[in-house]
């Protein structure tokens, strides 16, 4: 017996709204349609006047088709599909495909989303008989979201590459300008050793004419001082000859000031760099001992004027030094202290004992120093500008930052004018 399409209508949709039983032949087809384990429908294509597919109506319908779409076949069979989804424009790639295989004959595959059912679905759409065709449907929901995530994966790890490539890209470009900052810096840095070089030869030869023209100075002006000391010597020794007082107070005046002026060359000798102690010697000696040597010293020289204070611990102080330098900077700060204050005044030194130094003050009551000019008091031939009347070369402080810095010392000034100036010094203790 043929069967067409309208035959095939009817016997699909008795079975399905009668539950008709056919030959045994049909039964069994219906049956390994049933246990098919994807979802499967029957339909008839439903076309216009001019042969397009405009709907179809389903004609038969499994149990998996009604599992996947939670549907029952009562609902469903013998329905058109508009029924359903009455905006038609949405499938309108999918019937005009419908129509073609209804026609023709043939098969074609498709996916999409059912929002309504939050499912993907793949769709197999074949006929063999004209006007019905067949689709079945598998829900691949699973496979379509590791497929989504694998694909989310491959575009974060695109990302990822992308940002590590322009990352990476950076890195090159900051080291390739790094090397060219770099090749740059170290074309400056050799001109300026060689700039450098060219300034400390420049120097070398300078200080050299300067210690050459310091010690001719000092030459050209200590031997007339010697000449003219002696004279003053021959004269008062000459026999018989007496002076009134007003002629003792000139010779006095006469020998100070050409002992100033002795020591004022001594003082200037010292701007010369070779002159200056270099390196240091480190011996420990007794402190306390050696600041009354240098005490007695200076007052011999002060001719006693200054009353000079010396507090100190009782016990003794051993310090790793080097000596020399250590009383050049006490005798030149404690001679600055009697030259600037008055006769009769106090002068004190104050010794301590610490830890890991040892600390002392010198505080004079003289004419100080102003505020403004602090700064500037350890630069070589400066001198304050109240101290200006008294004799000086402003060479002796210029000597003392040196050798503090030698030592790894420190040194603090504070000063009042007219009230006085304090300098303190502390020196640490070297160890072996």
């Amino acid at each position: 017996m043929t069967i067409n399409s309208d035959k095939l209508e009817e016997i699909l949709l008795m079975r399905c709204s009668l539950n008709v039983y056919f030959d045994d032949v049909t039964d069994l087809v219906f049956s390994i349609l049933e246990d098919l384990p994807y979802g499967l429908c029957i339909n008839k294509i439903i076309l216009n006047e001019f042969f397009e597919a405009i709907d179809f109506r389903f004609l038969y319908v499994n149990h998996q088709f009604q599992s996947i779409f939670n549907i029952q076949r009562e609902e469903i069979v013998g329905r058109y599909f508009s029924e359903f989804h009455p905006d038609l424009s949405k499938y309108k790639k999918e019937l005009k495909l419908f129509g073609k295989i209804s026609r023709n004959g043939g098969n074609f595959k498709f996916e999409r989303y059912l929002e309504e059912y939050d499912k993907w679905l793949q769709f197999n759409a074949f006929s063999s008989m004209k006007e019905i065709f067949v689709i079945s449907c598998v829900d691949v929901t699973e496979n379509k979201k590791l497929q989504l995530n694998f694909a989310e994966i491959i575009q974060n790890l695109e990302d990822s590459l992308a940002n590590r490539t322009n990352s990476l890209q950076e890195t090159i470009d900051n080291l390739r300008l790094e090397i060219a900052e770099r090749k740059n810096a170290e074309e400056q840095l050799l001109q300026a050793r060689e700039e450098l070089q060219i300034l400390l030869d420049n120097e070398k030869k300078i200080i050299e004419i300067k210690d050459k023209f310091i010690n001719v100075l000092i030459k050209e002006f200590r031997d007339p001082l010697t000449v003219i000391r002696t004279s003053v010597d021959l004269l008062k020794m000459i026999p018989g000859r007496t002076f009134d007082q007003e002629t003792e107070q000139i010779f006095e005046r006469m020998y100070i000031s050409i002992n100033q002026l002795v020591e004022s060359m001594d003082n200037v000798h010292l701007l010369a760099e070779k002159n200056v102690k270099l390196t240091l010697d480190l011996i420990e000696y007794e402190i306390i001992a050696l600041f009354y040597e240098i005490i007695s010293e200076v007052k011999e020289w002060d001719d006693n004027n200054h009353n000079i204070i010396f507090n100190h611990p009782t016990d003794k102080i051993i310090l790793k030094t080097d000596k020399f330098i250590l009383q050049a900077i006490i005798r030149i700060i404690l001679k600055n202290a009697c030259q600037y204050s008055p006769v009769g005044s106090n002068i004190i030194i104050e010794l301590e004992n610490l830890e890991n130094s040892i600390q002392f003050f010198i505080q004079d009551f003289g004419i100080g120093i102003p505020n403004h000019e602090l700064p500037m008091i350890f630069e070589p031939l400066f001198r304050a500008s109240n101290a200006k009347t008294s004799y000086g070369s402003g060479v002796g402080l210029s000597i003392v930052k040196k050798y503090i810095q030698m030592l790894q010392a420190e040194i603090h000034v504070a000063s009042v004018v007219n009230n006085g100036t304090k300098f303190i010094i502390s020196i640490p203790k070297f160890s072996d």
